[in-house]
């Protein structure tokens, strides 16, 4: 007869394959057909047992991938989380949060932004951390290919903008606000405050590029 300690540890490590190779299957299994006692007790004990083994390795993982010149990663084991910060330019960077459960990956990493982008819609900016969660839940993505999922669609969205022709920058450096009032001849696009300043300072309502009236 085989001793019982072996099946344990037959069964310890079949389940920690599967929690590392098909945990997207395992989450729904948990979710929605596990009965539901079964299901906590299963979180509970893989979080003590399991998956400070798998959050190691998603850590590693983020620390050892190719890193980009205008993105920074931090991660902080103690509270399981992953900071990427996006230098868009000298004057402004964006950040993001990964955010591992105890039980991961049975759980879905939270994400979340470092903060509102002024002048691009709440609506676009909550679909990114929903399109990132979902890529997590159910692509087994990992925690960089999110982090870069999340750069993509940042930097698709701001191509659209040009340097604000009063500051030179496409971020107003001390709000975080886009160019987004446009001068109805010749079309330039001006910060809210450079152009509040310029008003004031010219003593004028006037464009600062072709000099018609706003």
């Amino acid at each position: 007869d085989t001793p019982p300690n072996v099946w344990r540890n037959v069964t310890l490590y079949a389940w920690l394959a599967a929690m590392e190779h098909l945990s997207v299957p395992l989450r729904t299994w948990l979710g929605s057909t596990a009965p539901r006692g079964s299901a906590a007790r299963l979180r509970q004990w893989s979080a003590r047992v399991l998956s400070p083994f798998l959050i190691d390795d998603e850590l590693q993982a983020v620390q050892h991938a190719e890193r980009e010149d205008d993105l920074s990663v931090t991660m902080y084991e103690s509270s399981r989380e992953v900071i990427a910060r996006f230098q868009f330019s000298d004057e402004a960077s964006f950040a993001i949060r990964v955010i591992l459960p105890e039980c991961f990956p049975l759980e879905v990493p939270a994400v979340k932004l470092g903060q509102m982008i002024k002048g691009l819609a709440e609506t676009t900016q909550h679909r990114w951390v929903l399109a990132i969660t979902t890529s997590l839940a159910y692509k087994s993505v990992s925690i960089m290919d999110a982090i870069r999922e999340w750069k993509r669609r940042l930097s698709r969205e701001m191509e659209g903008f040009e340097d604000c022709p009063i500051c030179y920058s496409v971020v107003h450096a001390s709000n975080g606000s886009l160019p987004r009032i446009a001068c109805a001849v010749c079309g330039y696009r001006f910060h809210s405050e450079c152009l509040y300043k310029w008003f004031q300072n010219s003593s004028n309502s006037t464009c600062p590029m072709c000099r018609s009236a706003f």
